[in-house]
């Protein structure tokens, strides 16, 4: 599964999962490998921490209103099943 390049050509996304398999991210078979969960854990852990300076300014009670003001929008995409 490729996530969100699902509408590229399929010779894209072969070409893209040959890179994978060449860099041990994922097997023969499309599955992700130890080596692709560690990269991909890398990235979210930075993609977190580069995201976190906007958020550091707010106060609590800021924060807390974001976040309950986002809540629907969270549940819709969940519902869609987006992450």
């Amino acid at each position: 599964m490729f996530g969100r390049i699902h509408h590229l050509p399929a010779a894209t996304l072969a070409a893209v999962a040959n890179r994978m398999r060449d860099r041990g991210f994922i097997d023969d078979a499309g599955r992700i490998t130890g080596t692709g969960r560690e990269i991909r854990e890398r990235i979210e852990a930075r993609t977190d921490e580069l995201a976190a300076p906007p958020y550091d300014i707010l106060t609590s009670a800021e924060l807390d209103q974001l976040i309950t003001e986002l809540e629907p929008l969270a549940a819709a995409l969940a519902a869609t099943g987006s992450e």
